[in-house]
């Protein structure tokens, strides 16, 4: 996407979140080049909800739709997109594989949706993504077949359910799911600990004995990215900690003792010798694959990161420790009785503006029946992992998550890198969560 677009997008995004004024908002994008109508025009979308637009763009043939997909690059869609246009002669997907980076694909999805743009058809859907899209009715319900279907696979796993709805109704289907979970090497230890303190006792022992090799006790995501956020909530949660009230999603509760607790141990993760003793910054830069590679190389002996990376440090093609591997719940402190894993994964839903939204359906039954990843039978067989899907959280599911997730992304980081204090952070953090809620209510 070009500067211009990116510029506009930003511009449409802190309209809609109340952070600039109207008068602003129209000096930008004349500034960008759009006339004072296409302006005046574009202001009042970016206050109305989008079900009542008129298609814009695109025009889809009969029987043609677009699939915007999150980034695969194992061609596990691409293969379900040919068989089905080989199944179906009559209709036709077009396939289109986002970039790797979730945040290019969010600005460029948000910029087609709020404009009406019937470009796609059919969407991919982070889980934090859904509910500003269900909210602004950018997206359709799913059909009552559609609905079944998915209350059907996903009987017993509410959690996932409850992350495809917005006030009850369901939205989106799931096409993967996923959870983090603590990896460890059973060349170094053979049980998980189960608290951050008997992590951080098995590492420091190891370390001791590791007679110079070069080895890290633990190994995770530190950088700044939406990926810090999910390992900071497991440690929050972990500690008896929210970000917001659970009987009141808009009361801010993140300045608390149990939050400063879960920040220091993060901080202490970096800056203690017995847990990482080489560059205490080079976790600051981890995100999966950085902690992927550097663990399946040997090189640590504990590690945070989404079960679906199993497949990865299990072959033996690329992971020198591929017959070591054993995973657990993520701990919790020792106040608390469980660990909390972050949900993710991916969902997909109709483009409330598509042209061909039969078709669409059709497609998404074909692709819940076909997907192989992460399905709930995979799940039911192994209680352990069964029992850390009924355990886990979810990310703030509000309207501005990427508002949210910004704020505390760069305190989370701020406090890893000693540039503010575990109080500094949280306190920042409260004070622009607070106003991020009072504008939305606004």
């Amino acid at each position: 996407m070009s500067k211009t677009m990116d510029a506009l997008n930003d511009a449409i995004m802190h309209m809609r979140a109340g952070r600039i004024k109207r008068r602003t908002f129209l000096e930008r994008v004349i500034a960008l080049g759009l006339s004072a109508g296409a302006a005046s025009s574009l202001l009042e979308a970016c206050g109305t909800i989008s079900t009542h637009c008129t298609p814009n763009g695109w025009v889809s043939q009969p029987n043609t739709i677009v699939w915007s997909s999150e980034h695969d690059d194992q061609e596990e869609f691409i293969n379900i997109v040919k068989n089905f246009n080989t199944q179906n002669t009559n209709a036709h997907v077009i396939y289109n594989n986002a970039p790797f980076e979730d945040n290019s694909q969010y600005k460029d999805t948000v910029s087609a949706l709020q404009v009406c743009a019937s470009e796609m058809d059919v969407i991919s859907i982070d889980v934090v993504w859904l509910t500003e899209f269900a909210r602004n009715q950018w997206i359709l319900p799913l059909t009552e077949t559609i609905k079944s279907s998915v209350l059907q696979s996903y009987k017993g796993f509410q959690s996932i359910v409850d992350s495809c709805s917005y006030k009850g109704q369901l939205y989106s289907a799931p096409i993967r799911f996923d959870l983090g979970v603590l990896y460890y090497n059973t060349g170094f230890v053979s049980s998980a600990p189960q608290t951050y303190d008997e992590l951080r006792e098995q590492a420091s022992q190891l370390l001791a004995n590791s007679q110079g090799k070069e080895l890290d006790g633990y190994v995770w995501q530190g950088a700044q990215y939406e990926g810090l956020v999910c390992n900071f909530i497991e440690v929050l949660a972990g500690f008896g900690g929210s970000f917001f009230a659970e009987d009141d999603p808009t009361k801010v509760t993140i300045n608390s003792s149990e939050a400063h607790d879960a920040l220091f141990e993060m901080v202490n993760w970096l800056w203690l010798a017995t847990i990482s003793p080489n560059d205490p910054n080079g976790i600051t830069t981890y995100e999966e694959n950085d902690a992927r590679v550097r663990w399946q190389n040997g090189f640590a002996v504990f590690m945070r990161n989404w079960f679906n990376v199993q497949q990865l440090v299990t072959d033996p093609g690329i992971s020198a420790v591929h017959d070591e591997v054993a995973y657990a719940a993520i701990p919790h402190s020792k106040s608390q009785p469980t660990g909390h894993s972050c949900i993710g994964g991916w969902q997909v839903g109709v483009n409330a503006s598509s042209t061909n939204q039969d078709l669409s359906w059709q497609f998404i039954d074909f692709l819940l029946k076909h997907t192989k990843d992460y399905r709930p039978t995979d799940v039911v067989g192994d209680a352990s992992l069964k029992s850390m899907y009924t355990n886990a959280v979810a990310r703030p599911q509000l309207p501005n998550y990427n508002l949210i997730s910004e704020s505390i992304q760069r305190h989370v980081f701020s406090a890893l890198t000693k540039r503010e204090t575990p109080s500094e952070a949280l306190a920042k953090m409260e004070d622009e969560l607070k106003q991020i809620i009072s504008k939305q209510q606004a």
